[in-house]
């Protein structure tokens, strides 16, 4: 159990670690619900940019960062404090063999409860983008390196104090489950097109297409429930067993301790985006934007650095856990898992494996109460049309803001997996924008700090803009399609 409790924790770490070194969160709606955010709203809908006020912009970079889970957490603390003190994260006592307290140490536990545990996390930096308008479309050209894990539908009894508290030869349900993680760089176009235009609306449509080159990946699926049993000298009874799991990375053949990480691309894929924007223009002082995308359609095929398994079984199996203290890679890992299964357990290697893009549905509305007070609402919902890969975490997010042409203020109210709503705050000043979508998490401290979504760019717009109007004979402000000032 203490190999299991390890590798828990260090896996946590590692991705509280990776904070300042890769910080695109899950989705920013402090920036892309912004009408001047220009290309960085393509990857949540690839149709809008058509409505922009400017018709062109660059953006130098951006960077961000999202995990959320439900499985452990750091407790009192939030994320200034964790990164000033990333050396003092220690086990909770309740976890070790000292019971001895730490005044200044930051401690790690698991949650106690009967919730399916869950673990998302994003990270990307988008690298050099642009975007320019001419007529009615509009032209993109974006760079990013992305990941994504997700771990998904645990069973609770999987829980670290569940599983813990069960007792020797007893019995304990586990249902099916899946995760999944990847990295990858990309290089995609964007195109958009206003198909209608009138005085009372416009309709658009738009698309991006990815050129993908993968670099790691990993994958475990449960098919089916099945019973597990502890049983004494570190040995697992399973009942049964019909699943997958694979990985691609430099790592596969290496020992990690000696040889470290080398980067390699190990993979190459293809990826999309959807979306259509139905603009109303009415003649008071509101305008209104409604849309629909496909996010992230596409697939990454790994064929270099692969191990990837298939194991099927009616039949109960047994493992010995103390056969993975001397494991050094995945290709060790994998040997052992082998080892122990035997014969009971049909096993197939394949040589490569595919991972499908955190694919998604979202629907946008967008309310302009006034020519700079606006209101937005995002929803997105994953999607399982490919196959294994990473997925994204559910959200609904309200979003209100005060936007003019050099600054913006915007109030990101986000809830993931449907689990209460995170308070968030956007700036965009110049060509600086920063913001979190969940702020608390940065700036106050949390009894249970389950994770945190920060992000930021440097992006310039044409310098002068306005707002023309629709009918000039009217005294109405009527702020419809943008017009340059030169």
């Amino acid at each position: 159990m203490r190999l299991i409790r390890h590798f828990i924790f260090h896996l946590f770490l590692l991705l509280l670690c990776s904070l300042p070194a890769t910080l695109l969160a899950q989705e920013q709606m402090g920036i892309k619900a912004d009408n001047y955010a220009g290309i960085n709203r393509v990857t949540l809908n690839p149709s809008v940019n058509v409505f922009s006020p400017n018709n062109w912009d660059i953006t130098f970079g951006a960077v961000g960062f999202f995990v959320d889970n439900n499985y452990g957490y750091l407790e009192n603390t939030y994320l200034i404090e964790i990164l000033q003190n990333i050396d003092n994260i220690e086990l909770a006592p309740s976890l070790t063999d000292d019971a001895t307290v730490n005044n200044s140490a930051i401690y790690f536990d698991f949650f106690n409860n009967e919730q399916k545990k869950h673990l998302f996390m994003n990270t990307a930096v988008m690298g050099p983008a642009f975007r320019f308008n001419v007529k009615n479309s509009s032209f993109g050209f974006f760079t990013a390196a992305r990941s994504v894990i997700s771990v998904r539908d645990v069973s609770p009894n999987l829980g670290y104090y569940q599983f813990l508290n069960h007792q020797v030869n007893e019995p304990v349900e586990i249902t099916a489950m899946d995760a999944g993680g990847m990295a990858w760089a990309e290089v995609g176009i964007n195109y958009a097109k206003s198909l209608t235009n009138s005085e009372k609306n416009s309709l658009s449509f738009g698309f991006n297409l990815r050129y993908l080159q993968g670099t790691d990946a990993f994958y475990a699926h449960n098919a089916e429930g099945q019973t597990v049993t502890k049983v004494p000298n570190s040995f697992l009874n399973f009942s049964n067993g019909n699943g997958s799991a694979g990985v691609a990375s430099s790592l596969v053949n290496s020992n990690i301790e000696e040889e470290g990480y080398q980067f390699s691309t190990n993979g190459w894929g293809v990826g999309a985006d959807f979306g259509v924007t139905l603009a109303l223009f009415p003649r008071d002082h509101h305008r209104v934007k409604i849309g629909a995308s496909l996010l992230d359609v596409g697939k990454i095929w790994y064929q270099k650095n692969v191990e990837a398994h298939t194991y099927e079984s009616d039949g109960a199996f047994s493992v010995d856990l103390t056969a993975f203290n001397e494991v050094e890679n995945p290709e060790d890992f994998y040997e052992v898992v082998n080892a122990e299964v035997g014969e009971t357990v049909t096993h197939t290697q394949q040589e490569q494996f595919g991972m499908a893009l955190p694919t998604a549905l979202s629907l946008q509305g967008d309310l302009g109460l006034t020519k700079n007070l606006w209101v937005n609402g995002t929803i997105v919902r994953r999607l399982n049309l490919l196959g294994v890969g990473g997925q994204r975490a559910n959200m609904i997010a309200v979003t209100p803001r005060l936007e003019f042409r050099f600054m913006s203020i915007a109030v990101p109210m986000v809830m993931y997996e449907n689990q209460g709503f995170r308070l968030g705050s956007a700036l965009r000043f110049g060509p600086l924008t920063v913001g979190s979508d969940n702020l608390m998490s940065i700036v106050k401290s949390e009894p249970t700090f389950t994770g945190t979504d920060v992000y930021a760019s440097v992006k310039i717009n044409q310098l002068r803009v306005k707002w023309k109007k629709r009918n000039r004979n009217k005294k109405s402000k009527d702020y419809g399609c943008p017009q340059v000032m030169m």
